[in-house]
């Protein structure tokens, strides 16, 4: 198929235009390539913002989402002294606000942050169609890191990401599309 070419010009403010040029330079782009790149990459992100009535909802798509998400790791040895800020987390507190997390009088504890790790995995074993990999990085003792990489439908991924959002421990999430076909 021949792709047809169409020149255009248009004006920049200088400093804006002297930043491109630095930029697209260091990247070994041609001026073309560049702004061919920055208008894609407009288009997606401002199509993606539009949602189901948006460009994309018929259309099959490769891209990530990606989310911070409070610790499902308790983040103490089990016999450490410790605290929980929230009082709604702590488990057989005393007075002195010393506490264990011995279960035998319960029969189970499990934190909010380790019920929600597991319904974020039952979430993505629902969407096994569009999930390709997935990635957990643990980025400290306070919050880990998920990235997935998804391809399909569009309407199905953001169905994924929706369901993704209502998870209270999750801290910000973004769905990045990279290719749109």
């Amino acid at each position: 198929m021949d792709t047809k070419y169409d020149r255009i010009s248009f004006s920049l403010p200088v400093s804006l235009r002297d930043e491109f040029e630095s930029l697209r330079t260091k990247l070994n782009l041609s001026r073309s390539d560049a702004i061919r790149k920055a208008i894609q990459e407009f288009i997606i992100q401002e199509s993606k913002k539009r949602g189901k009535s948006g460009k994309f909802s018929k259309k099959q798509i490769i891209g990530t989402i990606t989310y911070i998400e409070k610790s499902h790791v308790h983040a103490h040895p089990p016999n450490q002294k410790h605290s929980h800020e929230n009082i709604e987390d702590n488990i057989n507190l005393t007075d002195s606000g010393d506490h264990s997390h011995d279960t035998q009088n319960r029969q189970y504890y499990v934190p909010r942050e380790k019920m929600e790790f597991i319904e974020a995995n039952e979430i993505q074993h629902s969407f096994l169609d569009v999930i390709l990999s997935t990635m957990h990085i643990h980025a400290g003792a306070e919050k880990c890191m998920e990235i997935i990489a998804v391809k399909g439908n569009y309407e199905r991924i953001l169905g994924l990401y929706t369901l993704l959002q209502t998870l209270t421990t999750i801290k910000t999430i973004n769905l990045e599309i990279m290719e749109v076909f």
